[in-house]
């Protein structure tokens, strides 16, 4: 998916993460220089992953607590990252399935490390997929589902567990 400027989401997630090649990475600061829209985007980009990486540390620290106590903090997570305007709001937000996903890898990035939800993640979509590349609305709760199951095996069963029901929360439906 491009976002714009033929810089793609995964390019753009690469920057933010640090994990670009290097010469790729001073190709997009020297465009970010020339472009606002591109610097405005960058930066609200950044914005949002903050916020997802200090829930997904909150979780993190939340998943020793009691079932209870677990399901209210998420909820609580959820509201918050619900109410942060999104990078190009529309006037009724629904989250898309892109959004999604982002909003998964970074709450388990500092839970399983960023390789680690980058991989789950891309094992789930080859899982779920119809086509093996996508994810829809349609099969969200499959997807969710396999997710779930890789980070339970890889990170542990509550991580497993704030996967699943972070995901669901979401509401990500047909459209």
């Amino acid at each position: 998916m491009l976002l714009q400027h033929g810089i793609s989401e995964r390019k753009w997630l690469e920057f933010l993460d640090g994990t670009m090649d290097p010469e790729e990475r001073r190709g997009i600061r020297a465009h970010l220089e020339k472009c606002a829209g591109c610097a405005k985007l960058a930066s609200e980009l950044a914005v949002w992953r903050n916020l997802l990486l200090a829930e997904g540390l909150r979780l993190r620290e939340a998943s020793r607590l009691p079932d209870e106590e677990l399901d209210l903090l998420l909820a609580r997570s959820m509201e918050r990252i619900r109410s942060a305007e999104p990078v190009g709001a529309r006037s009724s937000f629904a989250w898309t399935v892109a959004d999604g996903i982002r909003v998964l890898r970074f709450l388990m990035e500092p839970i399983c490390g960023p390789g680690t939800a980058r991989a789950a993640i891309e094992l789930a979509v080859r899982r779920s997929a119809d086509d093996g590349s996508r994810v829809s609305g349609r099969n969200w709760r499959l997807f969710v589902g396999n997710l779930s199951d890789a980070t339970a095996l890889i990170c542990g069963l509550a991580a497993g567990r704030l996967v699943d029901r972070a995901g669901l929360c979401l509401g990500i439906e047909e459209r």
